[in-house]
């Protein structure tokens, strides 16, 4: 499957290099543009980088994507078109002024809404994630199509709180989904392959590469929405029909971790006493910072795991695993990742002396 794999992406090369070059470019002129209309993150609650740092990353990326779907003639659905640029005026607003979160939560209703009912992307079925039988959801359908797609977008955005981490990890899911799209034998990975090659010259920057300290941008709440919606649309327009790339229960096994992550803190949260919306310090990135792993060591353990997830379930569904048992792999996985989370909360507030990390 190697081979095929390799074989079947040589064609999108070109493709990924071109975007890979548009989102470094687009990136690179956001930055004074920032500092102008004072699109900045500044230190303080739960961001703990020094110094201001662009909040640009998510509109020179949508830009970027733009000018390279333009100049490669590479068609774009309808309905992601209007919900990207949906999310992405959101939010910069949300960058820039800090919105209700219940307003970017309708937002992100509206924008999978435009999926659903304008480019008929939806949730028709489950697979064989529950045995033999099609999982087949008829009119609980569209409810589920907006909830998946709503939780998507949510785990992307809770989980860009270190440097370079969200886009690793959704660079980890568009390039498998890539790289199964193009050995499908219908499928065109084409616009996958865009928004990899922009999302990586996004990373160029956010990155701590060579001797930078810290991220010279950041994406934001505009960045990390527009990508989730996107990954909404890859994991659901090709889980799905007769003639699909991947199997659901794999679209899980591609997002893993940052699924893990978002749940895990949702579920964990009033455990302790804490609203499920307010944000804290029991993210796995922020875990591993408080055992004193560095920024640079956590993230590489945390995007090796997500390789890991990725290929684990991919060579699961190659060797004919059933969804099944797929599934209750998952779902053990995730009870393990509660568990190691608890025992390393314990070990973190043991190291700092201290009781429960704020709410």
């Amino acid at each position: 499957s190697r081979c095929m794999a390799t074989h079947g992406m040589s064609p999108y090369l070109p493709t990924f290099s071109v975007s890979l070059l548009f989102g470094m470019v687009m990136v690179r002129i956001s930055l004074p543009m920032a500092h102008r209309v004072d699109l900045l993150a500044s230190p303080g609650g739960h961001r703990r980088h020094e110094g201001k740092v662009p909040l640009t990353g998510g509109l020179a990326m949508v830009l970027a994507a733009t000018a390279a779907t333009f100049l490669l003639e590479v068609p774009v659905d309808y309905g992601l078109s209007i919900g990207v640029l949906l999310l992405l005026l959101v939010g910069v607003m949300d960058d820039r002024f800090s919105l209700p979160y219940v307003i970017r939560f309708a937002v992100q209703i509206a924008a999978m809404m435009l999926l659903l009912l304008v480019d008929h992307v939806r949730l028709e079925d489950f697979g064989q994630a529950f045995g033999e039988a099609s999982g087949d959801l008829g009119a609980w359908s569209g409810f589920l199509t907006v909830f998946a797609g709503v939780g998507v977008i949510n785990a992307i955005n809770m989980v860009d709180g270190m440097d370079g981490l969200a886009g690793s990890l959704a660079l980890v899911c568009l390039i498998g989904g890539a790289l199964l799209i193009s050995v499908s034998p219908t499928g065109d990975p084409t616009l996958v392959v865009v928004i990899s090659g922009v999302l990586a010259g996004f990373l160029v920057f956010n990155l701590r590469l060579g001797s930078r300290t810290s991220a010279r941008v950041f994406m934001g709440d505009a960045g990390s929405m527009v990508l989730g919606l996107f990954l909404s649309w890859m994991l659901i327009r090709y889980s799905q029909g007769a003639d699909r790339a991947f199997s659901p229960v794999l679209a899980l096994w591609l997002l893993a971790l940052p699924l893990y992550d978002a749940v895990g803190v949702l579920l964990r949260r009033p455990l302790r006493g804490g609203s499920p919306f307010n944000a804290d310090w029991r993210h796995t990135h922020h875990l591993m910072l408080r055992l004193g792993i560095g920024p640079g060591k956590s993230l590489a353990i945390l995007l090796i795991i997500s390789v890991s997830f990725a290929l684990f379930g991919t060579v699961m569904a190659a060797q004919g695993v059933a969804e099944s048992i797929m599934f209750s792999a998952f779902l053990g996985l995730f009870l393990i990742y509660l568990l190691l989370m608890e025992v390393g909360e314990r070990l973190a507030r043991s190291i700092a002396g201290t009781g429960d990390v704020g709410n």
